[in-house]
């Protein structure tokens, strides 16, 4: 068992492919519902002694906890299993200075009622997709800002390259593929990316059509909650195919991450 620094794990994760790393959360249900690293498992302490079996036999594991603590003794019970390459996160995740999700691990889980095919997954991402920029314009239009208007029309933008993407993705996976004028009338506008609404996002309104940072950081945390939630699908994806599926839009929502942070860091830093 290692100790890891928050700024190196922060780096390793973020230059490391969605899903290469198993992340283990051993707090509570409810202290992982408020905030948790994007993909975490969550296996409280208190259940891994019967669970650890449930993490990925060939992937190093980051694992922490609030402060370090929990995690420590996670981390030290996970090595005295003869588990290698264990990483106990230093200060937890109050020390931690990246990106967060938040819901419960089962949030949007209801998307896999609802596939009986490759397809769908498809389907569905792309109809997240066009939600979401649907709502970049609405906000869009209703902002009085110009510089505020440009930004939500970049992000809708971003999401027109990653509707054209996920189409490229679903041509090359499926047999016989639909043109894509049928492929969007098959995807349904039911919900944001991640399976959360935009506005879940938005406190304050008013704050949010007048300030490109509130834009930037709303845009940050949706991308943030996709790739969370493409990360718990896979894991809970049956079929290899299908969890490789969902590990491909999660790394999309990785790139798009990664084009806001340099965004922000180009335009708003003081």
């Amino acid at each position: 068992m290692d100790q890891l620094a928050v700024s190196e794990a922060r780096e390793w994760l973020e230059q490391s492919a969605p899903g290469s790393v198993e992340v283990l959360d051993v707090r509570q249900a409810w202290e992982y519902e408020e905030l948790h690293l994007p993909g975490a498992r969550l296996i409280p302490l208190g259940e891994l002694a019967k669970r650890w079996h449930e993490l990925a036999a060939d992937r190093p594991v980051v694992v922490y906890c609030r402060t370090g603590v929990r995690s420590r003794a996670a981390a030290q019970f996970l090595s005295g299993q003869g588990r290698d390459r264990i990483f106990n996160l230093q200060g937890g995740i109050l020390a931690w200075q990246g990106h967060l999700a938040e819901g419960a691990p089962d949030l949007g889980m209801d998307i896999f009622l609802e596939i009986e095919s490759l397809e769908d997954i498809f389907f569905k991402a792309y109809g997240m997709e066009r939600f979401l920029q649907g709502c970049y314009g609405a906000f869009s239009q209703r902002s009085e800002d110009v510089v505020v208007q440009d930004l939500f029309d970049i992000l809708a933008g971003f999401e027109d390259k990653h509707m054209r993407t996920i189409y490229s993705l679903y041509c090359r996976e499926v047999d016989a593929p639909l043109n894509q004028e049928d492929f969007a009338l098959r995807a349904p506008e039911t919900t944001g990316e991640g399976g959360v609404a935009p506005q879940s996002f938005v406190p304050d309104e008013k704050y949010l059509l007048r300030s490109i940072r509130a834009a930037c950081e709303l845009a940050m945390a949706i991308e943030v909650q996709a790739m969370d939630f493409y990360l718990r699908c896979a894991r809970r994806a049956g079929e290899e195919k299908v969890a490789s599926v969902f590990l491909r839009l999660a790394r999309e929502e990785q790139g798009h991450l990664r084009m806001l942070e340099n965004y922000f860091d180009n335009n708003l830093q003081s």
